[in-house]
């Protein structure tokens, strides 16, 4: 890995907010730190970070976004040596269409391609827009598959390398993205686990979306129970079930960080980013 650079990998279930957060947390890692690189491996392209907030890091963030034959030559020529010679193998239809269809090629190349970009010694930190739990777990495992596939030769020597460039929990930090809601925090704990089958250790959780408390836990207690708002009521009783989830994670995982929902008037999701993106530039 290049000097200073740190990956942030963050996984999770579709839909809990992986792309906001990768984007938010690239921006403020850039103001913290320099410059960030943000990779998208997910379906589509990462958006541009356009909002006021994150204006005066835009300068300080790439995006990258996975080009499946543009990183298959990459790799190729790590693996051959001479580009020329990977430029013909690519161009060969026989050579790709082996290549599109073997188990795991993709998910090692989109290693190969994440690793490439760490190893440039002008980011601190990468940032990784990774796909879904499922296709992440494929991806990470690609690696160990491939130097299991060709135990010898250059191929062998770069899956491995890759491997502990994946294992490395100090430069390579897996985070699992949840929401504060059962089956996202179920998937979450299975995550987890899957992980560590892996040799991978994920190094926390991120829920995203916990409500704001903007009421002490007495005066919500009334509320919710004389209240004659139902709007207020609903508020506070799904308040009451995420606090109620994210107990349950933090007893069954341990590390866990609280990102703030973002609501009119409340700053709470840019005070919790910025807090987490601080601990995080500080623990590199």
């Amino acid at each position: 890995m290049g000097k200073g650079a740190r990956v942030l990998y963050l996984t999770g279930k579709g839909g809990v907010g992986k792309t906001f957060l990768a984007e938010r947390i690239a921006a403020k890692l850039a103001v913290l730190t320099g410059r960030v690189a943000l990779i998208s491996l997910g379906p589509g392209e990462a958006a541009v970070l356009a909002s006021d907030a994150q204006a005066s890091a835009a300068d300080s963030v790439e995006l990258h976004t996975l080009d499946d034959r543009a990183a298959m030559a990459q790799l190729l020529s790590r693996v051959v040596g001479l580009r020329m010679i990977s430029d013909r193998l690519l161009d060969s239809r026989t050579f790709s269409a082996v290549a599109a269809a073997a188990p795991g090629v993709r998910e090692f190349v989109a290693m190969s391609f994440i690793q490439d970009v760490a190893t440039r010694d002008r980011y601190r930190w990468v940032v990784v827009d990774a796909p879904s739990t499922g296709h992440s777990l494929a991806l990470l495992a690609a690696p160990g598959r491939m130097a299991r596939m060709a135990p010898f030769g250059p191929a062998a020597r770069i899956a491995r390398e890759i491997e502990r460039f994946a294992c490395d929990a100090r430069g390579f930090r897996v985070a699992i993205v949840s929401t504060p809601e059962e089956l996202a925090a179920r998937e979450a704990v299975e995550a987890d686990e899957s992980l560590r089958r892996l040799g991978i250790t994920p190094q926390l959780v991120i829920v995203n979306g916990i409500y704001p408390e903007l009421a002490s836990t007495a005066q919500a207690d009334w509320l919710e129970r004389y209240s004659g708002d139902g709007d207020v009521r609903l508020y506070l009783t799904r308040r009451r079930r995420q606090r109620a989830v994210t107990a349950n994670l933090i007893s069954e995982l341990g590390n866990v960080e609280l990102i703030g929902r973002e609501l009119a008037g409340s700053p709470t999701l840019d005070v919790t980013l910025t807090d987490f993106a601080t601990r995080l530039a500080g623990s590199a």
